[in-house]
């Protein structure tokens, strides 16, 4: 298994194609779900300084998968629940995909899929430079803004990926956020390394979209892990 990421050998789904609604900043108020989830957010560290992720009450992950040639960003909402898959197609890729449908315990479970290849070899020229959704700047980011696209999909209104050169990343919003009146990122490890960052962001103003930034390292030596990876299956 390549350094780094989780690997799971038999995880199949199914990819049908459904173009995604698509939208610029400073759209209609944003229509928030997950309301079950508590409203206080409980940020923990399972074990300081042990490279362990920080644990978000409600949410289980966000956890990356590697199967066969596609790499999987998922989450599972542990106090809401989902009886149906919808699965959605990412515009500007090829094949590149989001899932909503139940967990093992019907709980509601979101998940990105990527062709590895793809993501390797795509030209980050294509996409315009954004920031968060609401228009504030991307924390660690120079200049506050990175290559990606907004889209929205059914109970996820207002999200983001954001690919470069050297970063992946993916913007979900959470409802939960709206009494969380700050930003605070924190290291994201895979397999006990460092592999880039998690934030929790918070709504500091009306307008803000509050949700979970997950931004991966992607440099060349990311990529060259992951041609590592592909070229043994």
């Amino acid at each position: 298994m390549m350094p780094g990421f989780f690997l799971f050998q038999d995880f199949n789904f199914i990819l049908p194609i459904t173009i995604l609604k698509r939208f610029g900043h400073g759209g209609p108020k944003m229509k928030f779900f997950f309301t079950t989830l508590s409203l206080s957010i409980l940020l923990m560290l399972l074990s300081c300084g042990n490279n362990k992720n920080v644990h978000i009450e409600g949410i289980d992950g966000p956890y990356i998968l590697l199967s066969d040639q596609t790499l999987i960003m998922t989450m599972t909402f542990k106090d809401s629940t989902q009886k149906s898959v919808t699965t959605y197609k990412l515009p500007q890729f090829q094949n590149a995909y989001v899932e909503i449908g139940p967990s093992n315990n019907g709980e509601l479970s979101i998940s990105y899929k990527f062709d590895i290849l793809e993501l390797i070899e795509f030209d980050d020229g294509k996409l315009p430079l954004i920031n968060l959704p609401d228009e504030r700047a991307i924390p660690g980011m120079v200049g506050g803004s990175l290559p990606g696209i907004d889209f929205a999909i059914n109970n996820f209104e207002y999200s983001s990926l954001y690919l470069s050169a050297n970063h992946l990343g993916l913007f979900i919003p959470v409802t939960n956020f709206e009494k969380f009146y700050s930003i605070t990122s924190f290291d994201y490890f895979i397999n006990n390394k460092k592999a880039g960052s998690i934030t929790m962001v918070g709504k500091e103003a009306d307008q803000h979209i509050p949700g979970i930034l997950l931004m991966l390292d992607f440099d060349q030596d990311v990529k060259d892990d992951l041609l590592t990876y592909l070229s043994s299956k």
